[in-house]
């Protein structure tokens, strides 16, 4: 998941404490089968990750925290 996840986290964190703490949230074990982890999770998990970079860079409050991803 990490792997698929890389590229669009280095779009999405231009800074690099940000990219880190990003990478530290996808690096725990993920149990799933290749059908739902190949497609449907990877995109879940990007879309939460877009919305949580926008409202960093906005300086808006944190809405989705490590947690929910």
């Amino acid at each position: 998941l990490m792997w698929a996840l890389m590229p669009i986290l280095k779009k999405l964190y231009k800074d690099k404490k940000d990219l880190a703490e990003a990478y530290q949230r996808h690096l725990l074990f993920f149990n799933t089968q290749i059908s739902w982890g190949g497609g449907t999770i990877t995109g879940i998990m990007a879309s939460l990750e877009a919305a949580r970079a926008q409202e960093v860079y906005m300086e808006t409050p944190v809405t989705i925290d490590d947690d929910l991803i």
